[in-house]
């Protein structure tokens, strides 16, 4: 279980500098299989339609509509399909934005969010459908990747509130999420 340190994640995300290196839409078949694909960069995922199992390492997790799972750069991605799945996959890249404070950069080498396996149900997925969809479109559209960077910002606040959303309920709720 992933004990996300909600003060130090906030100073973290405050002091990087996102990247966005890509964005895909993509859809498989029922049964159909990803295997082993190896995280080039911090990932998040977002599934839209349909139901799978995902690994991640070695976690396995049960995804349907409006999932939520992100993965550090180096993990190994796998996906088996029990219907037609759709989803979105947000590859980026975190990096120390002043990187001559040395207390953050300390804290990334303890706590680095960027790194964290996690999963999630979203409790208001279609702001954030919206928003990834959004983005993707965006991303294919603009040419000038910093204004997409800047857009990609906004919905990587969304996904990270929603992450903390579901854990603030975890931690004060008997009827809580697992990680």
């Amino acid at each position: 279980m992933v004990v996300m340190k909600l003060n130090d994640h906030i100073v973290l995300w405050n002091h990087v500098f996102i990247e966005v290196m890509d964005v895909r839409h993509k859809k498989m078949d029922k049964g159909e299989e990803l295997r082993s694909y190896r995280l080039p960069v911090s990932t998040f995922l977002y599934t839209v339609r349909g139901s799978a199992r995902v690994w991640l390492d070695d976690s396995v997790h049960r995804v349907d509509r409006f999932h939520v799972l992100h993965g550090g750069e180096g993990m190994c991605l796998s996906v088996l399909t029990e219907d037609v799945l759709e989803y979105y996959i947000i590859l980026y890249k975190a990096t120390l934005a002043l990187p001559g404070r040395k207390e953050v950069a300390q804290l990334l080498e303890r706590e680095n969010p960027f790194q964290n396996q996690y999963a999630f149900g979203p409790h208001y997925p279609l702001p954030l459908y919206d928003k990834v969809k959004l983005l993707e479109q965006e991303w294919h559209k603009i040419r000038d990747r910093d204004l997409v960077n800047c857009m990609s910002k906004l919905c990587f606040i969304i996904l990270y509130s929603s992450c903390y959303i579901n854990w603030i309920d975890k931690v004060f709720s008997p009827l809580s999420l697992t990680w």
